[in-house]
């Protein structure tokens, strides 16, 4: 029963899971998408977006970047990111940041 061959991709938060998951799965992804994670109505339907366009669904909680979302994008050749659900979802300091980190400026 079950799926023994399976590899679970778990972190220590749901953040970190995001992480797993795009490590795992987009090899240099040009674009991402970016939700709070703190609910769950913007990731569910961001995920569906981001994977259209090749790319994964990164969390962060709402009020500033997440620290290793910030590493993924300094370390990744992203081009773009999609906020899903605006500044009412995620502090426009965070989206200011992970502008910086795309753009190269802030890594």
């Amino acid at each position: 029963r079950g799926y023994p061959d399976a590899e679970p991709l778990v972190g220590a938060t749901r953040f970190e899971t995001a992480l797993a998951v795009a490590e795992a799965f987009f090899d240099e992804p040009a674009a991402v998408g970016l939700a709070r994670g703190d609910a769950f109505a913007d990731a569910l339907a961001g995920g569906a977006h981001a994977a259209g366009r090749g790319g994964p669904l990164l969390l962060s909680p709402s009020s500033s970047l997440h620290a290793d979302v910030g590493s993924y994008l300094c370390a990744q050749p992203v081009q773009r990111v999609f906020a899903y659900g605006g500044t009412t979802a995620l502090h426009p300091a965070a989206l200011h940041t992970a502008a910086g980190h795309v753009s190269g400026a802030d890594c």
